[in-house]
């Protein structure tokens, strides 16, 4: 006997035309899981048996197997959607995900579409830390796009149960805390949390940190990531100190060791800084007296810490 797993969005009858190249077999699925029925629903991941030498149309079962496909016709039932809340954000997705989960605390309301089969999930924000997991009803060819609707005050928003390859925000995110861990993808989106304090990026690669500019109030940004590029890096931190005006103190931590040495860097005529690499930048936000006043800066790079030295 066989062992055959369910994916999203299969019925029994997918699985004999899978199994067995037409979905006559369902005698032979019925015969060797007595608790199934006709009128059960199939769960993903949920186990069958079957008779591992039994075929009706070898050449079906053979086309399945040479491309690498499963035929999961599922239900459509619940198109159109409708949504009562403004758009707040597109998240996109590797079609071969099953599943996705987002996890968030605050208060106010979500409509979540989440791309496929599945009616919109609507969300109460009660102020207690929530995770909304869902499993993909069905199979999609291109990247899945995932929408969110609402505008919540948040102060926790967690992504990286969503695995994006891209995401879209439409209007300003208030959020107190951001995560997405060991996500590749753009992070132009992010020019619109300008209001949060901490965002942690660890595992996350990108090609440029210059979206996370407008959040002057960051108190706290993780960036251990190996795989970063030092010039991302140093372009960053460069920023920083050239779009200082506004900016609250921070701790970044970082795993790539920004260009140069730690020093100060030389002036032009008019007294302003000359900055040539990233460790110097990382020098100046350390010993800018009136940028250390209220709080200092402080940056972890490897384990290291380079902080503003009171007297």
């Amino acid at each position: 006997m066989g062992k055959y797993t369910v994916t999203a969005g299969q019925c029994i009858y997918d699985i004999a035309l899978h199994l067995y190249g037409s979905i006559e077999g369902i005698t032979d699925l019925l015969i060797s899981n007595p608790a199934l029925s006709l009128e059960d629903t199939l769960r993903s991941g949920q186990e069958l048996v079957y008779s591992d030498d039994f075929e009706i149309n070898s050449d079906v079962v053979a086309w399945y197997r040479n491309n690498g496909t499963k035929p999961a016709g599922g239900e459509h039932t619940v198109y159109p959607k409708e949504f009562t809340l403004p758009l707040l954000a597109e998240i996109r997705m590797e079609a071969s995900h099953t599943g996705a989960a987002l996890t968030l605390a605050g208060l106010g309301e979500l409509e979540i579409d989440w791309g496929d089969n599945s009616p919109a999930q609507h969300v109460l924000l009660s102020g207690e830390q929530t995770v909304v997991g869902h499993t993909f009803d069905n199979t999609v060819a291109a990247a899945r796009r995932v929408r969110l609707f609402g505008d919540p005050v948040l102060q926790t928003l967690d992504l990286t149960g969503m695995h994006p390859t891209a995401v879209f925000l439409f209007r300003r995110l208030h959020t107190e805390r951001f995560t997405l861990e060991n996500a590749r993808l753009d992070l132009s989106f992010m020019s619109l949390l300008a209001d949060t304090r901490m965002i942690d990026l660890d595992g996350t690669v990108t090609g440029s940190l210059l979206p996370l500019l407008p959040c002057k109030s960051l108190m706290s940004l993780g960036l251990n990531t190996k795989a970063l590029n030092q010039a991302t890096i140093d372009h960053y931190l460069i920023a920083l100190v050239e779009q200082y005006y506004g900016r609250r103190n921070c701790m970044i931590c970082l795993l790539v060791e920004p260009s140069g040495e730690y020093r100060e860097p030389l002036r032009d005529e008019n007294g302003r800084y000359i900055l040539t690499s990233g460790m110097e930048a990382v020098w100046v936000l350390t010993h800018e007296e009136s940028w250390n006043e209220a709080d200092v800066w402080r940056i972890v790079i490897c384990g290291r810490t380079y902080s503003y030295q009171r007297e």
